[in-house]
């Protein structure tokens, strides 16, 4: 049985919260760290968009966990709602994939089907995207729907969409239930398992120390001694809009519909870097990063971008995006913006990490644009070396030891 491990988590985006609740299911006693609604937070932010373009099979490390955490997402966010007791705005109605052209869409076919048919898919899978379904039961030649000018869009219907705001406030709702102490403060560094803040030292010494605060994390792992060289983790900073409400302050109305029937006039797009999610009468899009738009940018500068991708979606989403411009013509929009981090090889960084000084830290960062389908897998990782014990650091192919060796 595990002894009662203090565990210190830094960091209230959807990893840090993510980690502190399955410590919490595991037994430890857990302190969360950090500022709430610290500008650039990436989650807070994020479109909300779950997809995997249709693809079911992963060739890298990444890909798989990738594809693995969006296969379990739906499950783990019904967990949240069940504990939490707070219903979580869900739209389960999968997400389109849209073609602009005929030959943008049979680009996408091919990536989809691998350039076979049926690919890795198959007509009676359940996985296989719309409209090639019933095409194929009726015997139908792919090349007939691909030529069709009806058939411009793909529908993966195990993809959803999920408010990440909603949800980041259920855990904590929850994590306050369970006893969770919350310091709202930004953390400087860590030595030895005490936490110094900004305003002063925590006086509690923690067992462990997990560092999970996205764009924040460099900061303090240089500053606690962390053996990582430098310039490892790259900030790019990523924009989007939200529609205006037409009825009160709320962008986004809960619902207690947790089925994965869509309500009316509900939709998910995407299209090549652009995503857009018609909610509940609000809209929300999603825009490729930018890595110039750093933590430090401009509201100007926010702002002009915001711009760029209204402007960029009367051509990007087919079919939809005549109902989406009137939309934001009518309504207006907010600018939403955060910043997301990836390492030199684009893969996060999940496990623990040595300190110059002896000892270590415990890392869940630089997701990029990732974090939201696999906080909770990474969350599950580091609960476990934490409360049983790390593996060996050469197993994992997250591991901070692919950077910390190369600096030997």
């Amino acid at each position: 049985m595990n002894s009662r491990k203090t565990v210190a988590v830094v960091g209230r985006g959807i990893v840090g919260l993510a980690v502190a609740r399955e410590l919490v299911l595991a037994g430890a006693r857990v302190t969360l760290i950090g500022p709430q609604n610290r500008r650039g937070s990436a989650t807070r932010a994020a479109q909300g968009i779950s997809s995997t373009k249709g693809l079911v099979v992963g060739n890298t490390p990444f890909f798989r966990e990738k594809i693995s955490g969006h296969a379990g997402l739906s499950a783990w966010l019904e967990g949240i709602e069940r504990d939490s007791g707070q219903s979580l705005p869900i739209h389960r109605g999968g997400v389109w994939e849209s073609g602009t052209t005929s030959q943008h869409y049979r680009e996408i076919v091919d990536r989809v089907f691998r350039r076979e048919p049926r690919g890795i898919f198959g007509a009676d899978s359940g996985l296989m995207p719309e409209p090639f379904t019933g095409a194929l039961r009726a015997g139908s030649s792919l090349t007939g729907v691909v030529e069709s000018d009806l058939a411009r869009d793909l529908r993966y219907p195990g993809d959803l969409w999920f408010d990440p705001g909603a949800c980041l406030d259920a855990i904590e709702k929850w994590l306050i239930k369970s006893y969770v102490t919350i310091f709202p403060e930004e953390v400087l560094a860590v030595e030895r398992g005490r936490v110094h803040l900004v305003s002063g030292s925590l006086p509690e010494t923690f067992d462990e120390v997990v560092i999970a605060a996205g764009p924040w994390s460099a900061e303090v792992l240089s500053a606690s001694g962390a053996a990582l060289p430098g310039g490892l983790f790259v900030e790019v900073g990523g924009t989007g809009i939200l529609s205006r409400p037409k009825d009160g302050p709320s962008a986004i109305k809960e619902s207690s519909n947790r089925s994965s029937q869509t309500r009316q006039g509900d939709l998910c797009v995407v299209s090549g870097k652009l995503s857009i999610a018609v909610i509940s009468g609000t809209l929300r899009a999603g825009s490729t990063t930018n890595p110039e738009l750093g933590r430090l940018a401009s509201d100007e500068a926010i702002a002009r971008e915001a711009g760029d991708l209204a402007a960029q979606i009367p051509g990007a989403f087919g079919r939809h995006a005549g109902s989406v411009d009137k939309m934001l013509k009518h309504q207006g929009y907010l600018p939403t913006w955060g910043v997301r981090v990836r390492t030199r090889d684009r893969m996060p960084v999940v496990g623990s990490v040595p300190l110059a000084g002896g000892g270590r830290l415990w890392v869940a960062t630089a997701f990029y644009k990732n974090g939201l389908q696999i906080a909770h897998t990474a969350a599950k990782t580091i609960c476990s070396e934490i409360m049983n014990g790390p593996v060996a650091r050469s197993r994992s192919p997250f591991s901070s030891a692919r950077f910390v060796e190369s600096t030997k």
